[in-house]
């Protein structure tokens, strides 16, 4: 499985090593956040478990693996240059970090989900479709 097992942040860019051999690099630009750190700030970074992505806590900055592959910078950097957190329909890397995000909230929701009583799991179910504005598959 590939996994990112190394990170090097520079003034302009950010290179991460992956399993695989290969080093990819990203414009440091793409991410706000990270752009506006110091070096100590940006030095600061531990990998997720399993190689998915980074996380600098004193930023509050976040990369997903499936993100940085499919060449998406981060909602701010979006928001920035689009106007909009949602993808561009027109960016199919912008459509697949998207899947990858929406997909990683509904596993997550569905985990939370089956840890609440039955009782409630069928109310915050409901809840969510009705949000959603579509009714659950019989």
């Amino acid at each position: 499985m590939l996994a990112i097992v190394s990170v090097q942040p520079t003034e302009e860019a950010l290179k991460l090593g992956l399993s695989d051999g290969r080093t990819v690099s990203t414009p440091l630009a793409w991410y706000p956040r990270l752009a506006e750190g110091n070096s100590e700030q940006l030095q600061d970074f531990w990998i997720y478990e399993g190689g998915v992505g980074v996380h600098w806590p004193s930023l509050d900055e976040d990369i997903s693996l499936d993100g940085l592959l499919a060449g998406a910078p981060s909602p701010e950097y979006r928001r920035g240059t689009r106007g909009t957190f949602f993808p561009n329909a027109d960016d199919p890397a912008s459509l697949v970090a998207a899947h990858g995000f929406f997909q990683r909230l509904l596993n997550e929701y569905s985990e939370l989900l089956r840890k609440q009583p039955p009782e409630d799991q069928a109310r915050l179910r409901d809840e969510v479709f009705r949000a959603l504005g579509t009714r659950p598959a019989a």
